[in-house]
């Protein structure tokens, strides 16, 4: 599939999501052979320096921004393309439902502003010679329901996809996943949709694609537990990994060669994310993976408990 001028080798795609996407995560899902990976949302401080790290190694990634001042957006990404010359296209966050973000008028919260929606890409398109795109809910709420309205702008101010995840703000990540909306969008605008949200295994992603036709899928927190599910979607020019240690430890080496860009904690975190479920040996993996001091210790904790 295409984004406006991107070849784009499958469509299957990585969400973006603040705390677990790092370059490491991303690295070891295209080796998997995910279609586009997308970072972590950035904001215009740029304060969390590992979240605006691209690798020259990326081949198929998406910066998301985060933000409602046009002007501070387009900084944001101009500053990013200066930077980096191997990003295929930029998306801007308006599907958000964390408060920090709605408190001030960022993320979904922007889908009760079409006008200032229009003057962000606008502007965007406008000054950047790459793909613009934007991930929208299905509303902010029940009595919100206005993705329709939202992505005919985008469309009309020069946007070159749609990322919907399929539920109201209210919804959260809870609840039924309206794959009516999906398949509405796709038979109305021109540019390419790509479906989000609900998609927990294979079944859930081929459903998506087969009823509402659109032309990509985004996997979420299914993708955290298990990075190696588009193995049963996407099965040509794979990197293959016996277990989920086996793909624990390229994830740890993947680190260790960006640790400066990494934040530990988090880290430790999805690494938790990834084996959680899949380790029926010792709940004490979890905890001394907690414990941990330095990327060392992880790699000797997983060659124990592989044993």
């Amino acid at each position: 599939m295409k984004i406006g001028n991107v070849n784009i080798k499958n469509n299957i795609f990585l969400a973006p999501m603040a705390g677990y996407t790092n370059v490491a995560f991303r690295l070891l899902c295209s080796e998997l052979g995910w279609g586009m990976t997308f970072t972590e949302f950035i904001k215009n401080d740029f304060r969390y320096n590992e979240r605006s790290f691209i690798s020259e190694n990326e081949l198929n990634v998406a910066v998301q921004i985060m933000g409602a001042e046009p002007d501070e957006v387009l900084k944001v990404a101009q500053e990013l393309l200066r930077k980096y010359q191997n990003i295929s296209f930029i998306n801007i966050n308006m599907g958000c439902p964390f408060i920090n973000n709605i408190g001030v008028n960022e993320g979904c919260a922007l889908m009760k502003n079409p006008d200032l929606v229009a003057k962000i890409i606008y502007n965007l398109c406008s000054h950047v010679n790459i793909p613009i795109t934007i991930k929208i809910r299905k509303g902010y709420d029940s009595s919100n329901v206005n993705y329709m309205e939202i992505a005919k702008i985008a469309e009309k101010n020069g946007a070159k996809a749609i990322i919907i995840h399929a539920r109201t703000l209210e919804q959260i990540y809870d609840g039924e996943v309206d794959l009516e909306c999906i398949k509405l969008l796709k038979e109305t605008i021109n540019i390419p949709v790509i479906g989000n949200g609900g998609i927990e295994n294979t079944e859930d992603a081929f459903n998506m694609l087969t009823y509402t036709k659109c032309d990509a899928v985004m996997v979420g927190r299914a993708a955290l537990n298990n990075p190696a599910i588009i193995s049963n979607i996407i099965t040509n020019n794979l990197m293959q990994y016996k277990n989920m240690y086996e793909l624990a430890f390229r994830y740890i080496s993947l680190a260790m060669e960006y640790q400066e860009f990494i934040n530990f904690t988090l880290f430790k975190k999805s690494l938790i994310t990834l084996l959680h479920e899949k380790n029926n040996k010792d709940i004490r993996l979890m905890m001394n993976i907690n414990r941990a001091k330095d990327y060392y210790e992880l790699l000797n904790l997983l060659q124990v408990y592989e044993k």
